[in-house]
C-alpha cells in the first residue's frame, strides 16, 4: 500500500473547502481514501493545503517494486483530478510504500481460555474503522463475560 503527502501553495484551492475527505470503497480507483488536512485545526501552516492519500490495493499491487518518482506523479495526477486542484503549485511531497499493510486473509486464532480475546487487523479488514470495531466487538465479548 502506498500513501502520500502533498502540499500545496495557496489555500482553499479546489474543492477543499467542502469535505474532508474521499473514499473510494468499490476498490477499483486509484486512490482508496484521500482527506485534506486543513480540516484538522492547527495542523496546517496558513497559505497552504496539505492533502494526504492511500492508493487502492490495486494500484499498490501493480505499482509496488517501481520507485516514488515512477509512482508519485499517477497519485499527484489523480488526486488533483478528484479533489478540482487544477493548477495548483506543489511545494512538498512525500511518499511511503508499506509492502505489508494489508492482510491477503483474515486471520483466526485457537481457542483462548475464558475472559482472553484478541482483535486487531490481522482479523479483520486493514481499515482504521474496521480495525477500531474489532476492538469494540472484542470489549463487548469481554464485558458479557463478565
Amino acid at each position: 500500500m502506498f500513501d502520500g503527502f502533498f502540499e500545496y501553495e495557496g489555500s482553499g484551492l479546489g474543492r477543499t473547502g467542502e469535505r474532508y475527505a474521499l473514499s473510494d470503497r468499490t476498490g477499483r480507483e486509484v486512490l482508496a481514501w484521500s482527506a485534506c488536512e486543513n480540516h484538522k485545526e492547527g495542523r496546517v501552516q496558513p497559505g497552504s493545503t496539505v492533502m494526504v492519500v492511500q492508493a487502492s490495493e490495486a494500484f499498490s499491487r501493480a505499482h509496488v517494486e517501481q520507485a516514488p518518482e515512477l509512482y508519485v506523479p499517477l497519485l499527484r495526477k489523480e488526486l488533483e483530478r478528484c479533489w478540482e486542484l487544477e493548477g495548483a503549485f506543489l511545494k512538498n511531497t512525500f511518499a511511503h510504500r508499506w509492502r505489508y499493510a494489508r492482510s491477503l486473509e483474515l486471520g483466526s486464532y485457537p481457542p483462548l481460555p475464558a475472559g482472553v480475546e484478541v482483535c486487531g487487523d490481522g482479523l479483520v479488514r486493514s481499515r482504521i474503522e474496521d480495525v477500531y470495531m474489532s476492538g469494540v466487538a472484542a470489549a463487548e465479548r469481554v464485558l458479557r463475560a463478565c
